[in-house]
């Protein structure tokens, strides 16, 4: 993770900052990182629509405008995968850098115009937003579920993981459960987290929902560990 993002909005920023969008000033806690690559997306008039679907499938967003900008933050992801919409007249140039970085996952074109670009990550090529969410989506829902069952292949089953790392995150992640499930019950820690998960969260109105709902129906006895 330590990538940072700034700004609780999409700002249109001056060229002498560098060409790029960020979006809010938090650790990403995710484990995936959408990133949407579009040199004109200052001037799209619904920028605020988009970045609202967006977060709604994934909380961690970021925009960029700038080319270099966007290659230099791609090769700094260690941990999350990249999940890459990009549009516009260099797309072919941005391919070029980052199809084969192992961090990108999956890549979407979006433009006005169906193009044809070949390579296993791009998942296709779309012309509507709704289409290119659902296709995100499931993209992101498979990854997750990949992610759950302790998957070592690839997408296209060619190489495995570093099983070393991969088993040593898997004992972490017992002995995580093995002491949260040691910590004492009390409704000031519920809230605390509530309250965190709420900042974290802030303006994604479908997690907003969920932490709500779990504030007022979560019983104890409904825990998994």
């Amino acid at each position: 993770m330590g990538n940072k993002s700034l700004t609780a909005k999409v700002e249109k920023l001056p060229a002498s900052t560098g060409k790029y969008i960020n979006i809010y000033e938090n650790d990403n806690k995710e484990s995936t990182t959408l990133l949407w690559f579009d040199p004109k997306f200052e001037s799209r008039r619904d920028t605020e629509q988009t970045t609202q679907r967006l977060r709604l499938i994934n909380d961690y967003v970021k925009f960029y405008t700038d080319l270099d900008q966007c290659v230099k933050f791609i090769r700094l992801i260690d941990r999350e995968k990249i999940f890459l919409i990009t549009c516009g007249s260099k797309t072919s140039e941005l391919l070029s850098h980052v199809s084969c970085l192992r961090q990108v996952n999956s890549i979407f074109i979006y433009c006005t115009k169906k193009q044809s670009y070949e390579h296993s990550k791009i998942i296709g090529s779309y012309t509507n937003l709704d289409e290119l969410c659902d296709a995100i989506q499931n993209r992101i829902d498979l990854f997750d579920h990949q992610l759950q069952t302790f998957s070592f292949f690839d997408q296209n089953k060619q190489s495995t993981k570093d099983l070393s790392r991969d088993s040593g995150e898997f004992i972490w992640f017992q002995l995580f459960n093995h002491v949260i499930a040691r910590f004492p019950r009390i409704e000031e820690a519920k809230q605390e987290m509530i309250e965190t998960c709420r900042q974290y969260y802030h303006g994604n109105t479908k997690e907003l929902t969920l932490i709500n709902q779990f504030e007022s129906e979560y019983e104890a006895e409904e825990a998994i560990y």
